[in-house]
């Protein structure tokens, strides 16, 4: 048993459709298979399975304008693990003031610990631009689990009217929350 969802329309970013599959039925795990579900152009497709413990299980899929990424959805012990896997080359993500990705990767771990996740994983942007500003370089990792742990971020680039910059931040997990750094420079200041 199960029903299926069917969508398509226009949306700010551009057009819209879908169709997935949502299965369900006594003594059968709820299961999504996603056929395909795009927007403007960037499309996701794969097929997610609830386990015993909760979880969902399976492989979502993303893809288009540049961009393309893989989502491996895992229960490690009850809790959902989410392994992922992203490049873009040459991407163009279709917002009201479109952003612009010469080349990137990311690849990150998230395991969704109840109020407070863990996040192991880092990525890399060159040549991002949105409306005149440009990043010529951002970069980051992170090794957060629960109440330890770091993530920092690195970006240089041009504003819009042509000042250089750079900024770092540091944000560490700490028991009440989180600390947060920021430094940088705008135009040799």
């Amino acid at each position: 048993n199960g029903l299926l969802l069917v969508a398509s329309g226009e949306s700010p970013q551009g057009p819209l459709e879908g169709r997935v599959v949502v299965g369900m039925g006594k003594g059968q795990p709820l299961s999504l298979d996603i056929e395909r579900a795009s927007i403007a152009g960037i499309a996701a497709s794969g097929r997610l399975v609830q386990t015993a413990a909760g979880p969902f299980a399976g492989m979502l899929v993303i893809d288009g304008r540049g961009v393309d990424a893989k989502f491996a959805l895992s229960d490690q012990g009850g809790i959902q693990r989410i392994d992922a896997n992203a490049r873009a080359l040459q991407a163009r993500i279709p917002l009201p003031t479109p952003i612009g990705i010469a080349s990137g990767s990311a690849r990150f771990t998230v395991l969704l610990v109840p109020e407070r996740p863990h996040v192991n994983g880092a990525f890399r942007l060159t040549g991002v631009t949105r409306d005149g500003l440009v990043l010529t370089d951002m970069q980051g990792s992170a090794n957060i689990a629960g109440t330890t742990g770091v993530a920092t971020i690195s970006a240089k680039g041009r504003s819009r009217d042509g000042q250089p910059f750079a900024a770092v931040s540091r944000v560490q997990s700490v028991p009440s929350g989180y600390a947060v750094s920021l430094e940088g420079t705008l135009n040799k200041l």
